[in-house]
């Protein structure tokens, strides 16, 4: 999703990283996405995700079947819209094998989370300590930048207790 919606990503935050960096005097300094060109975003961005194929291709059993019977190889994968040559992943494989997309060793996990299946067999998501670690900080990123929070603030967040509110999942 970040991928294929790059532009808007950046389009949508822009405005609001420049207004919260207004100085004193109410005019706006230079934003942190002002400061790059499109072209270097972009290949910053395809830079990412040529590493991230790779990667998967390397660790994932799911992925890398999913290249080899599609005839492909991450070094196919050269610009942006090559993205169309990897077919889309099912929800019955979600279901059916998810230790299939593991790109971690499975001792690594220590929470998973589960869909309700209302739609069918559930689905689960596995979370090591560094995903929810990086879960946290882009929340508090978030926070500090939207509601001028600093290191002083304490926020708490609350959820109804009831279904589907275990966000944090189950450990595993």
């Amino acid at each position: 999703i970040y991928l294929w919606r790059r532009n808007t990503i950046i389009e949508r935050f822009a405005p609001l990283v420049k207004s919260k960096l207004r100085n004193k005097s109410g005019k706006s300094t230079k934003s942190f996405f002002e400061s790059f060109s499109r072209g270097v975003i972009d290949r910053i961005l395809l830079s990412k995700l040529k590493k991230t194929i790779r990667y998967t291709y390397n660790t994932s059993p799911y992925y890398h079947r999913l290249f080899k019977e599609n005839n492909l190889k991450p070094s196919d994968i050269k610009k942006f819209s090559d993205m169309t040559k990897i077919p889309y992943t099912k929800t019955e494989d979600l279901q059916n094998n998810p230790e299939s997309f593991f790109s971690v060793p499975k001792n690594q996990f220590i929470r998973v989370f589960t869909t309700a299946g209302t739609t069918g067999k559930p689905k689960k998501a596995y979370f090591t300590k560094e995903d929810l670690d990086k879960i946290v900080e882009s929340a508090a990123s978030g926070a500090k930048l939207m509601y001028d929070m600093t290191s002083n603030d304490v926020i708490r967040l609350t959820f109804e207790v009831g279904y589907g509110t275990e966000i944090w999942g189950n450990r595993y």
